[in-house]
């Protein structure tokens, strides 16, 4: 059990390489991989770009509004999976809780969820704040920002396409789920 949920969270923190802009592809070794990286992703992601459209707000209306609309649409498009990565990620917790796992092992592994994952998050937003930053004028920044937020509406940045093996997991999570409560409802449907 220890080992299980030790794979699964080590593969959370690794879920957040997949999230980039250039869609940089993970190759899971295991499906606890997945699922571990099933934890963190797509919430990581729209972190990251709640973060991005928050700076590019400061560039303008145009850019605030396209941004916010954008993260908008972001979110409605993953709100199912990241409702099923926050039932994954109390699931695995709480099997930590549960684990009978010497408590540095539980320690690192709290660590990883508490720290080391959010700090992943201000490296992916760094990374994709630099080149705002990094330009002199409010305008050349607004217009980078543009170009960012028109990725967003892209897709770029859908986990569909970033990492389509955690996407097919939580399709199927939520398939199985939704199965689970349906044939709770209708426990006699089976006997007509």
């Amino acid at each position: 059990m220890t080992k299980r949920v030790n794979t699964h969270l080590l593969a959370s923190a690794l879920a957040l390489a997949s999230m980039t802009a250039h869609a940089q592809l993970l190759k899971y070794n295991s499906k606890a991989e997945v699922h571990g990286a099933a934890a963190v992703s797509p919430t990581a992601g729209g972190q990251v770009l709640e973060r991005l459209v928050a700076l590019c707000a400061n560039f303008g209306d145009p850019a605030r509004l396209a941004g916010e609309a954008a993260l908008k649409d972001w979110k409605a498009r993953h709100q199912a999976y990241m409702d099923e990565n926050a039932i994954i990620k109390r699931s695995l917790l709480s099997a930590l809780s549960e684990s009978p796992a010497p408590d540095p092992h539980k320690q690192e592994l709290r660590h990883m969820l508490e720290v080391a994952v959010p700090k992943m998050i201000d490296a992916q937003f760094a990374a994709a704040s630099l080149p705002i930053d990094s330009l002199f004028s409010n305008e050349a920044k607004a217009s980078l920002c543009m170009d960012y937020i028109q990725s967003i509406n892209d897709g770029k940045w859908d986990l569909r396409r970033n990492d389509p093996v955690v996407a097919s997991f939580l399709d199927a999570s939520i398939a199985a789920r939704k199965a689970r409560q349906d044939a709770r409802k209708w426990p006699t449907r089976a006997f007509r």
